[in-house]
């Protein structure tokens, strides 16, 4: 067996997970510096969708050199948006960059807020999901979605996966054609197959056969948390989202060739740049897609039995020095 096998078993694992605008990222920068000074070596991987993609950086609240304070950061940037990186690519990615770092003695902590992501990497893929896309289902729901728009695909959903549309958001435009995908490629609702396997709760990658995880949720409370996304919103609009979106328009980049695109604060942008809606109602609108999808993310981790909350406005340092003791 190979040495990193061994290795996990000496190395912990800590996963942060949040909703958006819960200051994961740099809660995690944090960690990585305390454990330094204890002699622990750690690095950040990723598991945000949307920090995937190199074009989106203002959208994507992208962690700048300055920001990473000399931490390293894997999984960031690494594909373009022209080529949708699947939860199977992912773990694959994921795991690749793990080993590497057991290899080297380092510790591995987990970022994001991409529930289906990181339980993708964790308990392994369910059958068929995350698969690259045959081709000829990829064109014909690019050819319906130019056409209709997501309306055709909700309608599909609700006479054969309706769980799938009570599950996913309507603005998740990504998520609920691939549902619609994995029907045409498997004849059987995505749903289905997301219930058996989060019902799997033994259920492990063999990857991880020996690795003791520690998992920290961030949460902030609602009122508190609408005043941050706020004002997030307004910064990356003043950074310049508006003409970052132009830019990729230019360069040929749309919502039918670059599914990322329709990612909240980018997907409403572009309806601002259509005529959809007004430049004043903008920021409005970001805002509410943002808290939407907090609340998804918020429902997702919560089936999770095995991580630990915090409200990270009020319990910082009680959660940085409880971790600092279970890892030393």
């Amino acid at each position: 067996m190979e040495t990193y096998w061994r290795l996990s078993m000496n190395n912990k694992v800590i996963i942060v997970s949040g909703a958006t605008a819960t200051g994961k990222t740099n809660l995690a920068i944090d960690i990585a510096l305390l454990m330094k000074e204890k002699n622990i070596d750690a690095e950040i991987v990723n598991f945000d969708s949307i920090l995937f993609y190199q074009e989106l950086k203002i959208g994507s609240a992208m962690p700048t050199e300055k920001e990473k304070k000399g931490i390293p950061h894997h999984l960031i940037s690494i594909e373009s948006i022209k080529n949708n990186l699947t939860a199977a690519c992912f773990k694959e990615k994921a795991e690749d960059v793990i080993k590497t770092l057991w290899k080297e003695k380092k510790s591995v902590i987990l970022v994001g807020g991409s529930g289906f992501y990181l339980q993708s990497l964790i308990k392994g893929m369910p059958e068929n999901a995350g698969r690259q896309v045959p081709t000829d289902i990829r064109q014909k729901s690019d050819d319906l979605y130019r056409e209709k728009g997501i309306d055709a695909f909700l309608e599909i959903l609700r006479e054969k996966d309706e769980k799938s549309v009570e599950q996913i958001h309507f603005n998740d435009h990504y998520r609920l054609r691939r549902a619609v995908e994995y029907f045409w490629q498997t004849s059987l609702p995505f749903s289905k197959i997301k219930e058996e396997w989060r019902r799997d709760g033994e259920q492990k990658n063999p990857f991880f056969s020996t690795t003791e995880f520690h998992h920290i949720h961030l949460k902030i409370e609602k009122k508190n948390h609408f005043d941050i996304i706020q004002q997030r919103t307004h910064k990356m609009i003043e950074d310049g989202l508006i003409e970052e979106v132009q830019d990729l328009l230019q360069q040929g980049f749309s919502r039918e060739n670059a599914r990322p695109l329709s990612s909240v604060g980018y997907k409403e942008v572009l309806d601002f740049l259509e005529g959809k809606i007004s430049h004043i109602h903008l920021e409005e609108r970001i805002n509410i897609a943002t808290r939407q999808l907090a609340k998804a993310q918020r429902t997702w981790f919560n089936r999770v039995d095995t991580m630990k909350s915090f409200d990270i406005l009020k319990e910082r340092d009680f959660l940085l020095e409880d971790l600092m003791k279970k890892i030393s």
